[in-house]
């Protein structure tokens, strides 16, 4: 409960799925509310900004790819 998970996907894309809990994701200047049920897409570049809520905790699976770069 209240943890921040932060890092940006420089060399990957994400999908991250909220199972249970509650909390914030952070994606530029919106601002979203998680809870059970929401999926968020993140592509290559892009900040990964979650916050868990303080008195709930946020359970959460990301699946993440690697994203080869090409010269």
């Amino acid at each position: 409960p209240g943890e921040t998970l932060r890092r940006t996907l420089d060399d990957s894309e994400a999908m991250v799925f909220i199972l249970g809990g509650a909390g914030t994701a952070r994606l530029g200047d919106l601002t979203e509310q998680l809870r059970e049920g929401i999926s968020l897409t993140l592509f290559q570049g892009e900040p990964l900004d979650l916050e868990a809520a303080a008195d709930q905790g946020l359970d959460l699976f990301i699946a993440e790819i690697n994203v080869d770069q090409v010269d």
